[in-house]
């Protein structure tokens, strides 16, 4: 797995405290870091489509915590997300889970607890991304192939012989045979259970929207 250092760590927060120190913890474990005091200066700056770990404020001016968790759902976006909120915050800490946020804390914050939840995000989003990575790449190969080979890959990875698959579609079991083996070659696939696997990971995956 990369170094996580390569990944970048944001913090929203409207104290400039806050901004300060936790910006200076994060220098200090070697993150590369980016402070904003609102999220529309995060949206002005970043984008929704940013990737990485965020510390969030629960509390901010303009928009709150939880509704901009709701709306980087909405986009899609590949972020971890980390809420911060007063030491009353388990109200908070409910809505921001079940908003998609993947972890909470409450202030006053610490350093050590701080840095160890950011390591824990961005590990978790290193794991994803390379998962994702690998999604896009068998996606990328299952547009190489033809209408028909999909249509075969589709029967043979639901368990038909070449011969059902030939009656089904009215083809010849040589045909059947053909566009078999393209699909393998195709997919780069080293025999039938793998390319069950393949098809399976991009099917059930909800790291990338996939065209049907």
């Amino acid at each position: 797995m990369p170094s996580l250092l390569r990944y970048p760590v944001y913090l929203i927060d409207g104290d400039p405290e806050i901004r300060e120190s936790v910006g200076g913890w994060l220098d200090w474990a070697g993150y590369r870091s980016e402070l904003y005091d609102s999220a529309e200066a995060f949206l002005a700056n970043v984008g929704a489509d940013a990737s990485g770990c965020l510390l969030l404020a629960a509390r901010l001016p303009g928009m709150d915590g939880v509704a901009f968790i709701e709306q980087l759902g909405r986009e899609h976006a590949r972020l971890k997300v980390i809420m911060i909120s007063g030491l009353a915050g388990i109200p908070d800490a409910v809505r921001s889970i079940k908003a998609g946020a993947l972890d909470f804390l409450e202030k006053p914050l610490s350093r050590d607890e701080l840095i160890n939840r950011v390591r824990d995000a961005l590990r978790l989003f290193a794991e994803q991304e390379k998962e994702r990575e690998e999604v896009l790449e068998l996606h990328e190969r299952m547009q190489t192939l033809t209408p028909r080979e999909v249509t075969v890959m589709g029967m043979v990875v639901q368990g038909m012989l070449n011969k059902q698959i030939a009656e089904e579609l009215g083809l010849s079991q040589k045909t059947v045979e053909v566009h078999r083996s393209h699909v393998m070659h195709k997919m780069r696939a080293s025999c039938l259970a793998n390319l069950i696997r393949m098809v399976m990971k991009v099917e059930t995956s909800d790291l990338i929207p996939v065209a049907g």
